[in-house]
C-alpha cells in the first residue's frame, strides 16, 4: 500500500525499515545526480512552448507587483531558470530589461488604482505599485504617465 502512494506521488525510491545507510546514500546520490541533470537541460525544455514561459513570467510580476524587494533573481529562481538567461529572454521577448517591464507592469496598476480609487493616498497607490518612497513614485509617473500623479488623479474625483 505505501509502495504504491509513493509511486502515485512520484517517488525516486521506496527505502523499507530499517534503512541500511549505503542505500540511502545511493538514492541521495542519484536524486542529486537526476537534479544536476534538471538544471542543465534548457529551460525551453523544461517550458516546453515559450508562450507558456512568458504568461509564467507575467503572472509572478503581477503577483509580486506590490512587492518593491521583487528582483530578478527572485523571478529566476521561481522559474527555475538563470538570472542571466532570464534577462536575455526578456529583453528578446518584450524588448524590455527586468526592470523597464517591472515599472511598467506597476505603472498600470498605479494608473488603475487611480482611475478606479481617486480617493485612495498618493502614498497609497506608490505603496500599492510596489514603490517604497513616494517621490520616487512620483518622478517615475511623471516620466512615463506625462503628468504628475496628483493631477492626473484630479481627473477621475
Amino acid at each position: 500500500m505505501h509502495k504504491m502512494n509513493a509511486l502515485q506521488l512520484k517517488a525516486h525510491d521506496y527505502l523499507l525499515k530499517p534503512i541500511q545507510e549505503e542505500k540511502l546514500l545511493k538514492v541521495l546520490a542519484e536524486v542529486i545526480h537526476e537534479k544536476k541533470q534538471e538544471e542543465k537541460r534548457r529551460p525551453e525544455e523544461v517550458y516546453g512552448a515559450q508562450e507558456t514561459l512568458v504568461q509564467d513570467i507575467l503572472k509572478i510580476l503581477y503577483a509580486q507587483v506590490a512587492n518593491a524587494d521583487f528582483s530578478l533573481q527572485e523571478l529566476s529562481k521561481s522559474l527555475h531558470v538563470s538570472s542571466s538567461y532570464l534577462s536575455r529572454y526578456l529583453k528578446k521577448e518584450t524588448g524590455l530589461t527586468f526592470s523597464e517591464l517591472l515599472t511598467k507592469l506597476r505603472m498600470e496598476v498605479a494608473v488603475t488604482l487611480l482611475e478606479s480609487h481617486p480617493k485612495m493616498t498618493i502614498l497609497e497607490v506608490s505603496e500599492r505599485s510596489g514603490f517604497k518612497n513616494q517621490h520616487y513614485f512620483s518622478k517615475v509617473f511623471r516620466t512615463v504617465i506625462g503628468q504628475t500623479p496628483s493631477d492626473y488623479k484630479k481627473q477621475f474625483l
